[in-house]
């Protein structure tokens, strides 16, 4: 496989799972940020899962019919769009879409992330798909530790 595919599915997959996983330091700023109750908090970490359930279902769809490339870059400019807004948010609601706008994301670039794996690994398709994920792993260890780590620093928001 191309290095460079090799590089753009492992640090997006590193980034993923940083993304996935960095808002559970932050929940206590968070929750006091936005006012939001506890079981508000919980619809907002599950609105996330909601948005790549809906996005994995239709994601290999939109892979095949307009391209994997265009198919990761939807799904990096959901992702970002999330992040903007969730920083954005003031209340609930917001904080609930921007978090469904991640998980969109996620799950588009997953799937996109998934089938170009798929398609450059030649014969060793499951030993390929398992590096890819062992990189997710990765980043979802890191996410958590660097937002604790910048929380200490500054504002979640910045």
């Amino acid at each position: 496989m191309d290095r460079k595919l090799k590089f753009i599915q492992y640090f997006g997959f590193i980034t993923a799972g940083m993304v996935g996983t960095l808002i559970a330091p932050l929940l206590p700023e968070v929750r006091t940020a936005l006012g939001l109750t506890y079981s508000q908090v919980g619809a907002v970490l599950s609105a996330q899962s909601i948005g790549t359930l809906i996005a994995a279902l239709a994601g290999g769809y939109a892979a095949d019919r307009f391209g994997k490339k265009s198919a990761l870059l939807a799904g990096s400019a959901s992702l970002l769009l999330g992040l903007l807004l969730i920083v954005l948010a003031r209340s609930f609601a917001p904080a609930f879409l921007s978090m469904i706008c991640i998980g969109t994301g996620f799950g588009v670039y997953q799937v996109a992330i998934n089938a170009l794996c798929a398609d450059t690994s030649g014969t060793n398709k499951g030993a390929a798909m398992n590096r890819l994920h062992v990189f997710y792993g990765l980043g979802a260890i890191c996410g958590p530790v660097l937002s604790a780590l910048l929380l200490g620093q500054m504002s979640w928001r910045t």
